[in-house]
């Protein structure tokens, strides 16, 4: 027998398979992800905001030399404003003034002002002629002495 004839000869002719029907693969919770991901990020930005907001706030005062980083014996410029008072080197021709001394978180802005009124609230520091409160609403704030450099 040959070839061709053992072919024609047989019993079965294989008949194509039918295709199966495939679905595409499911995503196992990827609009899930994707929302978890995006409030995982942003509990990361509020945290980090929380977290680190005091340190930059503290860094960038550092930075422009807010009087608000004084400390005894740090040098500070000639102001017409607290605003505008500024840390400086002592060895900077702008250093005016020497902080003497620092009362912290004592007095309110109104109590500040009545005591310049009335007198010195750097009164126990002598040689102090000027004074500087720094401080936010109406809470307590600090008050920086200072004498002439």
């Amino acid at each position: 027998m040959s070839e061709q004839e053992a072919a024609a000869g047989s019993q079965f002719t294989p008949t194509p398979a039918a295709p199966e029907a495939t679905e595409p693969p499911k995503k196992s919770g990827g609009a899930i992800k994707k929302i978890l991901g995006v409030v995982v990020v942003i509990i990361v930005v509020i945290a980090v905001k929380f977290a680190v907001g005091a340190g930059l706030g503290e860094l960038w005062d550092n930075i422009t030399g807010s009087v608000t980083t004084a400390s005894v014996g740090d040098c500070v410029n000639e102001f017409q404003d607290v605003d505008d008072a500024k840390v400086v080197d002592c060895a900077d021709p702008e250093a005016k003034n020497k902080v003497v001394g620092l009362v912290e978180d004592k007095f309110t802005k109104a109590a500040f002002s009545a005591q310049m009124a009335a007198g010195n609230p750097c009164s126990a520091f002598p040689t102090a002629i000027a004074a500087i409160w720094y401080g936010t609403g109406t809470g307590t704030g600090d008050v920086w002495c200072l004498a002439a450099k």
